[in-house]
């Protein structure tokens, strides 16, 4: 039954909005690091205010999404138990709630920048685009989930005036294909032949030797693409010293440890909570960026 009360009314908001799923946000933050201007106070705040306004759509695309496969959420062995399927919250609770909110970061982005306003609005776009229609088309949808990153990586960059570098941009985009693929991987193990149809007909279109055939591509071209965009001084004028290239092991080493985890530990289904939940990966995150920042700040 739909909970009714004040409290059990935000508390199924707030997990609708999946407040979990916001460090993909920090995307946001790639510009402000490599174009060397963490210590620019304004463009700082320019960073902090678009991962804000990202999280709110990112949201809006929660409810949206939620609301669209209410069906087929009932079906899934985990989505099911959401507060939509499960029915501690109604449709048209979530759909205002929606409303509002987009309202809300539609104002503030247009407050913050008109080509912040135009990136966030394809964002949301994109992800329409994706619940109605470019989820059904194979590889497209996977490629639709990387362009969302992207446009997180544009976002940062418009909101203090930088350039994407080609580098950066190649980057983003393998790295982004790489999870997407590896979450398609993982729902086809979890729901198995004879769910999957069920629940996604997307699913049907996929195999898991395809997509570990994807997954091996993108793998070689992340490690590659930043392997290079860490050796070309031209591009990476932030870093004109080669102490950048220290952070390439790290790279491959998280590139490896969530192989791991996808093919050994069948995960993989939720990307933003495997990366913050997996010691391994978070440590070596944490000392990726501690490299990064020592390469750019300080030996550079």
């Amino acid at each position: 039954m739909t909970d009714t009360s004040a409290g059990g009314t935000a508390r199924a908001l707030i997990e609708l909005a999946r407040p979990r799923q916001w460090v993909k946000n920090a995307f946001v933050f790639a510009p402000i690091i490599f174009d060397k201007r963490i210590n620019d106070a304004s463009a700082f705040s320019g960073a902090a205010a678009a991962f804000v306004l990202f999280c709110m759509y990112s949201a809006c695309v929660y409810m949206m999404n939620d609301i669209a496969d209410l069906e087929r959420d009932r079906l899934h062995p985990k989505k099911r138990n959401r507060p939509l399927p499960s029915g501690r919250l109604s449709v048209k609770t979530a759909a205002a709630a929606c409303l509002i909110l987009l309202t809300a970061a539609i104002a503030c982005s247009a407050a913050l920048s008109r080509d912040f306003l135009l990136v966030g609005l394809a964002y949301f776009a994109s992800n329409i685009l994706y619940s109605f229609w470019c989820r059904s088309i194979v590889i497209l949808d996977g490629m639709i989930i990387a362009l969302g990153f992207l446009l997180r990586l544009y976002a940062g960059a418009v909101v203090i005036g930088a350039l994407v570098s080609n580098w950066l941009y190649l980057c983003g985009l393998f790295v982004s294909l790489f999870l997407a693929f590896c979450k398609r991987r993982h729902e086809i193990i979890l729901l198995g032949d004879g769910n999957a149809p069920g629940h996604r007909a997307i699913l049907k279109e996929y195999s898991t030797q395809y997509l570990d055939q994807i997954i091996s591509i993108v793998t070689a071209s992340t490690a590659v693409t930043y392997s290079l965009y860490c050796l070309d001084k031209s591009q990476l004028g932030a870093a004109p010293h080669s102490s950048i290239m220290l952070t390439i092991p790290f790279v491959l080493y998280g590139l490896l440890r969530y192989l791991y985890l996808v093919y050994q530990k069948e995960e993989g289904g939720n990307p933003s909570e495997l990366l913050v939940s997996d010691k391994p990966i978070l440590i070596n995150g944490v000392l990726w960026l501690g490299v990064v920042l020592w390469a750019i700040y300080i030996k550079g």
